[in-house]
């Protein structure tokens, strides 16, 4: 059976979705799509506002002892629809207050901090199409796991729950990879300018697509992800990625939000820095992170975490009767270095998310040049 790649099997939901991007699936493929160059600059320039939920002292070290997240959120106010090769600019406002923070203050923060927090990225048409979407993507992965079709393996069963199925039917699932590849809905939204204009104001005009996958939690069942560093599996370098985490769901304590350690992007890689095997099971050095203070970072649906590839991150089980439902996609510049694992390629092809003068994909080598 082949891969489905429609971006939906009931009818009138493709005609949704164009209606709420304001672009066809087509438009956002095309070589015409956002150049992402010089709007992307021009776009964070002076427009994103800090919210400082904790006083003045917004990355200040009492924060942090206290366990508090130092506040980096920006509330977007209104924006123009988007139309394939034009970057609409985004007004974004603080209650309360009427600082402007430039792009440099912005990317400052992330840097220091290793994270970004922008809420409102979704609206709520865009989320409702996620979930319908997403429902499409169980159904796919009912079908191709009866079939036994090997392509099933981008689809992963929720391990609390094992061999269970929803009420409905349809499997329990934790994760689904590679959504870029069997949803055309999915890769649209890899492209989504409020997405493109906040990791281009971080990394640069040119943006490479290393990672799209949908993390779910589902209700009562979702597992926890031990800290961990995303670079720790990564053959980049050097690991100066930006993932995006985008909260299809409310995420709250109860049912299984990020935990992030602020600023643990500088220490570097640490040989801890992989998941633990085992469910709930500790890494190695458990009291280094509990002595680094874990903070959580609780997001409304719409919200979009932005975190370094280094940052050591996890999430907690979903023992709530809420999933938390999270859209991820990890995006790159084009000038590192491919490092491929024992026996590996030699380099490797990756889709462009914008820049690089339009083209579609971008070839690393070992020696980070195009092949």
């Amino acid at each position: 059976m082949a891969l489905p790649v429609r971006m939906g099997d009931r009818p009138g939901h493709a005609e949704r979705v164009r209606g709420v991007r304001g672009i066809s699936c087509r438009a956002a493929r095309n070589p015409g799509r956002p150049a992402c160059r010089e709007p992307v600059v021009e776009a964070a320039r002076g427009l994103l506002v800090p919210r400082r939920r904790h006083g003045s002292e917004r990355r200040g070290d009492a924060l942090r002892r206290s366990g508090r997240l130092p506040s980096a959120r920006f509330r977007m106010r209104s924006r123009r629809p988007f139309r394939a090769g034009l970057l609409d600019l985004w007004t974004v406002q603080n209650s309360g207050d009427t600082t402007m923070m430039s792009l440099a203050e912005q990317k400052a923060f992330f840097e220091e901090e290793g994270y970004l927090v922008v809420e409102g990225v979704l609206s709520e048409d865009e989320l409702a199409a996620c979930h319908e979407e997403i429902e499409r993507l169980h159904r796919v992965s009912a079908e191709l796991e009866s079939a036994g079709d090997p392509a099933s393996s981008q689809f992963q069963r929720e391990p609390y729950a094992k061999g269970a199925n929803r009420p409905d039917g349809l499997p329990v699932l934790r994760k689904i990879e590679n959504t870029r590849e069997i949803s055309s809905f999915f890769r649209d939204l890899s492209v989504h300018p409020g997405l493109l204009r906040v990791v281009g104001g971080l990394l640069g005009p040119d943006l490479m697509l290393f990672r799209s996958t949908l993390m779910l939690k589902p209700a009562f069942h979702g597992s926890a992800h031990a800290p961990h560093q995303d670079s720790a599996y990564w053959p980049i370098e050097p690991p100066a990625l930006v993932t995006v985490s985008i909260a299809l769901n409310d995420a709250t304590t109860e049912n299984g939000c990020f935990k992030v350690i602020p600023r643990s992007h500088t220490w570097g890689l640490k040989d801890w820095g992989l998941i633990a095997q085992a469910q709930d099971a500790e890494p190695a050095h458990e009291r280094d992170l509990q002595d680094a203070q874990q903070v959580e970072v609780p997001l409304k649906a719409g919200s979009a975490l932005f975190f370094h590839s280094l940052m050591v991150h996890g999430s907690g089980p979903n023992r709530s009767p809420h999933p938390r439902n999270t859209a991820l996609y990890a995006y790159f510049p084009p000038h590192v270095r491919y490092v491929p694992g024992k026996g590996g390629p030699r380099e490797k092809t990756y889709p462009v998310a914008c820049g690089l003068d339009g083209r579609e994909s971008f070839t690393l080598e070992t020696t980070g040049q195009q092949a």
